[in-house]
């Protein structure tokens, strides 16, 4: 018994093409594990820089509140650690100081990345978030809106600077304008 040679041949191509769509499902396969193992490389990555700012977080959290520039540190009773915070790095310093040359106005979380760029660093808007949450607590920072943040007086001075003269904090011109307003009005 023969096979004719017509039936070999679709046979034989029948193979060929089912060894090409395997070939084709393994490169697939490859790709989506390479894509796979670059997402969760980020995610270490985020897990690590999310670990180290509650880290910081929580150590602040446990700190006594910074004093105010100008004042001096007062020295530890007997038994009584001494406590030394971390200064910011000179990139950081520069991210503050723009913040601080834009007072008495604020700046979005997008301006801040933009300010970072310009600084040199390489960060996500998480991280960057949790550094604002950071300076917030040590109220180098206030944010009158949520993703809004402006310098405070502690932060000029965290970044070794001064907040711009002349300026006086917004929140206070409107309560000075509210007091003049019904200064007004108690005229008429």
């Amino acid at each position: 018994m023969t096979i004719p040679l017509e039936v070999l041949q679709q046979r034989l191509d029948a193979k060929r093409q089912a060894v090409e769509a395997a070939r084709r499902a393994v490169e697939a396969a490859t790709k989506r594990l390479e894509t796979a193992e670059l997402a969760l490389r980020d995610a270490e990555t985020a897990l690590r820089e999310w670990e180290e700012i509650a880290s910081l977080i929580h150590k602040n959290a446990e700190l006594p509140p910074q004093q105010p520039a100008g004042a001096t540190a007062r020295s530890a009773s007997a038994g009584e650690p001494t406590v030394r915070r971390r200064g910011l790095s000179e990139n950081w310093k520069m991210v503050m100081t723009e913040i601080v040359r834009a007072y008495p106005n604020d700046v979005s979380l997008k301006d801040v990345e933009s300010f970072c760029a310009q600084a040199g660093i390489k960060a996500n808007a998480d991280t960057i978030r949790g550094q604002m949450h950071l300076y917030k607590t040590r109220r180098w920072l206030e944010s009158p809106n949520p993703g809004r943040y402006r310098a405070t007086a502690l932060g000029a001075s965290a970044a070794d600077t001064e907040l711009p003269t002349g300026q006086d904090n917004p929140s206070e011109n409107e309560t000075a304008a509210d007091s003049q307003s019904a200064a007004d009005l108690t005229i008429f």
